[in-house]
């Protein structure tokens, strides 16, 4: 559907529509933050849970917090890659590490794609209390430096790979441009043979 100059969008409904757009980028966003958290070859098996243990934590899970369809989505994954730690009420250092890894991820991260998760976030998408959230930050805080040096380093290999881009662009263009050139001078010439 295309805007006509003599249509008119009402503030209200434009407000609406950018507030749409945004939280579908933001919930596109977290999706795709489960590439960095459901890894393969740290996931854990189901050996040793029952079903029932895995049906009481989706069930309580979705009767406080099943609104969400994105969280829901999200928490359903994690309890896929990580049965075991998902459904211990202690903490394993798996899920600790996971924990702290997704907030420094979330909060030290540049760019439009990687959402900013909050306590509260955090506390949903893991099925956890605020403060163990907060506490696995806080024992794990060596990981934030860790994370930020491969951050930065992803960083300069992008720019670095956004330049040679640009470089190789610029070289295919001047090639082009010789060629283009030596084009209508053999043109030229073969026209000034024929008359």
């Amino acid at each position: 559907m295309s805007v006509k100059d003599s249509e008119w969008i009402p503030d209200k409904e434009l407000n609406v529509m950018e507030a749409t757009v945004k939280k579908v980028l933001e919930n596109i966003n977290k999706i795709s933050l489960l590439r960095e958290l459901c890894v393969e070859e740290y996931r854990e098996s189901a050996e040793g849970l029952n079903a029932q243990q895995i049906i009481d934590l989706i069930y309580d899970y979705l009767n406080n917090h099943g609104a969400n369809e994105v969280n829901t989505y999200i928490f359903l994954h994690l309890l896929a890659y990580y049965p075991k730690s998902m459904t211990s009420y202690n903490l394993t250092p798996l899920m600790q590490r996971l924990i702290a890894l997704t907030y420094f991820f979330c909060q030290n991260a540049h760019g439009e794609d990687v959402p900013k998760l909050s306590m509260d976030d955090l506390a949903e998408l893991f099925h956890r209390s605020k403060s163990t959230i907060y506490d696995c930050i806080q024992k794990h805080g060596e990981l934030e430096k860790m994370l930020k040096d491969e951050i930065e380093q992803e960083r300069l290999r992008v720019k670095a790979q956004k330049e040679a881009y640009k470089q190789l662009i610029e070289e295919e263009k001047q090639k082009l441009k010789l060629e283009r050139e030596n084009n209508q001078k053999d043109k030229q010439k073969s026209e000034q043979t024929v008359s």
